[in-house]
């Protein structure tokens, strides 16, 4: 097989290899806009597989032509560009995503998606995670996030408690927060929580740990000295979750 050939089947296996890795959430009712994406890369990938002689063509004579040779440099650039700075980002959430909790008092538990009154799979394991910490450090209390979705019957903070309680953690330690609908309102009326009630400000956020990078830029702003009690998605979900979170990092930076 000439050296040609063999890069034109790469593009086709590497088109297969992301569609299906970004499409499996679909199956469990994941979709956004890192979904869309990564499918729109995997497909495109096999179209370059398929039109790959036209395309060469296309280069070819692109590159005869000055006019033609500046309009590929721009375009390799930009690429090299989004490639570097999603790779920077996505490093970055990947090293926010480690467990840097020791004996912090004040616990801020994030909430997710209720189905009705039967929580998420997400929001059980930031539930056990939780819970874990609280049976290990018992002076510690946890603020419970996350109000009542259109669809949902009782608000994600009450369906955190009702998990938390399960686990042999008394309601006294318990505080609702019962508002927010984003990560931003989370942290925002827990801190207003924690003035309320004298609680302290150096925090341990409990969420997936695909969001602990955001939490943690969302603490500060909220000027909480945050750490991190990450909760672990499924394995299948991980690379839709983690590139969701480079583009909710970079709406961060610009909309702050």
């Amino acid at each position: 097989m000439e050296k040609k050939s063999k890069v034109k089947y790469l593009f086709l296996i590497f088109g297969i290899i992301i569609f299906t890795i970004y499409f499996a959430p679909v199956i469990g009712r994941i979709l956004n806009i890192a979904n869309l994406l990564g499918m729109a890369v995997g497909i495109a990938f096999v179209l370059i597989f398929v039109f790959y002689k036209r395309i060469q063509n296309i280069v070819k004579k692109l590159s005869e032509k000055k006019t033609g040779k500046c309009v590929i440099g721009v375009f390799l650039a930009l690429v090299i560009i989004f490639v570097s700075l999603f790779s920077v980002t996505l490093f970055s959430v990947i090293k926010a995503s480690g467990y840097t909790a020791k004996d912090e008092t004040t616990v801020i538990v994030l909430g997710c998606r209720v189905f009705g009154k039967e929580p998420s799979r997400e929001l059980i394991k930031r539930s056990e995670a939780a819970a874990d910490y609280l049976l290990n450090n018992t002076e510690a209390v946890a603020i419970l996030t996350g109000g009542k979705g259109e669809d949902e019957d009782i608000s994600e903070a009450q369906c955190l408690m009702n998990l938390i309680k399960e686990k042999g953690i008394d309601e006294s330690r318990l505080y609702l927060e019962e508002k927010s609908t984003t990560t931003d309102e989370n942290i925002k009326f827990s801190k207003e929580i924690i003035e309320k009630n004298g609680l302290s400000e150096d925090v341990a956020i409990v969420t997936t740990a695909y969001n602990q990078k955001r939490a943690s830029m969302t603490a500060e702003k909220y000027s909480l000295k945050a750490s991190s009690i990450p909760s672990y998605s499924g394995f299948w979900s991980i690379p839709t979750y983690f590139t969701r979170e480079v583009f909710a990092v970079w709406a961060m930076y610009v909309f702050k």
